[in-house]
């Protein structure tokens, strides 16, 4: 039974389905987990998916700004952005925005990665309860991948969220996640702890 279970804020949740295909988005699952564990509406969450979607027509800058992730970056001509982290003591994260590169360009004249880099800063800057992200090292070289987890680390220690990372590459998560979520297929959801889900490597070796 889950009534019990709870989400503690600040933490970092691997989270997975047993009637999930490959190729099949987790949003629904996700919503799903989210409504046995919190009854308030509405339910407050910002999602980066597999393969970025964005508005063609509108330049990187634009696509960031048409979420209202932050009111305040346009108050002038200038994109504020950077200053705004810098004054909440977000270096990492402007690491991240600074792998980005050129913000006025279109999504289709900027490569793959770019537009995941995108994806994520987003859903990071999004004011939410919960942050899921599906598969965020798609399209990331192992660099921007390791800014990228820095960032969420650094996102625990500064915002009062639950985030959820589902993975086809559990491997990847396991050292930064405190349990697993686990939607069962009858509906059911278990909370496993790291003895549970030990890496694949770790359980050949032994």
């Amino acid at each position: 039974m889950t009534s019990n279970l709870f989400l503690r804020k600040k933490e970092i949740l691997l989270f997975s389905s047993h009637d999930e295909h490959p190729a099949t988005c987790q949003l629904k699952n996700f919503i799903h987990c989210l409504n046995h564990f919190d009854k308030k509406r509405p339910l407050r969450f910002a999602y980066s998916e597999s393969n970025t979607l964005m508005m063609s027509h509108l330049t990187i800058k634009e696509n960031i700004l048409l979420d209202g992730v932050i009111h305040t970056l346009c108050s002038t001509k200038e994109f504020q952005l950077k200053k705004h982290l810098d004054k909440e003591g977000r270096p990492r994260l402007v690491k991240l925005f600074n792998q980005i590169g050129d913000i006025e360009l279109r999504p289709d004249q900027v490569s793959t990665e770019t537009l995941k880099l995108v994806s994520l800063l987003k859903t990071l800057l999004r004011p939410s309860d919960y942050l899921f992200f599906e598969n965020p090292q798609m399209h990331l070289s192992d660099m921007n991948l390791a800014i990228f987890i820095e960032a969420l680390k650094e996102q625990v220690e500064i915002k009062n969220q639950t985030i959820f990372i589902h993975s086809t590459n559990e491997d990847l998560w396991s050292d930064l996640v405190s349990k697993k979520i686990l939607k069962e297929v009858d509906g059911l959801i278990k909370v496993l702890l790291p003895s549970s889900f030990k890496k694949v490597s770790d359980k050949i070796a032994a």
